[in-house]
């Protein structure tokens, strides 16, 4: 499920993720992933639009271990006035899919030389559509 709007955002450069609470290695590792692969450009401000400059994550477990019938839901909403980000999810898992889908949001102008994300505000409930098949 997810509704989005008519508006654009410029996404600052260097974008900020922060994780609520303690956080982990491991989402801390993937943020820094998912700011390689989303925003591989060198990239200038957009002044005509409102900047988006943070995600804050929050996961519930961090500790769920990898495995069948894992919870890899989210839900990410993207405001249209530049305050931050917020992606939530009961997992890590979840959480991954949550910046992926943030990661093909955002696109690069290169006649502006900027981030952008169309359509905002955005907001997004997902999980995966089918159970994984089970081997018999």
């Amino acid at each position: 499920m997810y509704s989005s709007g008519p508006n654009v955002l410029s996404v600052a450069w260097p974008f900020s993720f922060k994780a609520a609470g303690l956080g982990s290695p491991d989402l801390e590792a993937a943020f820094a992933r998912f700011n390689v692969s989303a925003f591989p450009h060198r990239a200038l401000p957009h002044p005509q639009v409102p900047m988006l400059h943070a995600m804050l994550v929050m996961v519930t477990d961090l500790t769920v271990p990898l495995q069948l019938g894992v919870d890899e839901s989210y839900t990410l909403v993207i405001p249209d006035d530049g305050s931050q980000a917020v992606l939530t999810a009961p997992t890590y898992y979840g959480a991954l899919r949550g910046l992926e889908t943030f990661s093909q949001l955002v696109g690069f102008n290169f006649s502006t030389h900027s981030y952008v994300l169309s359509n905002a505000p955005w907001k997004i409930a997902d999980k995966p559509r089918f159970a994984p098949r089970l081997a018999h």
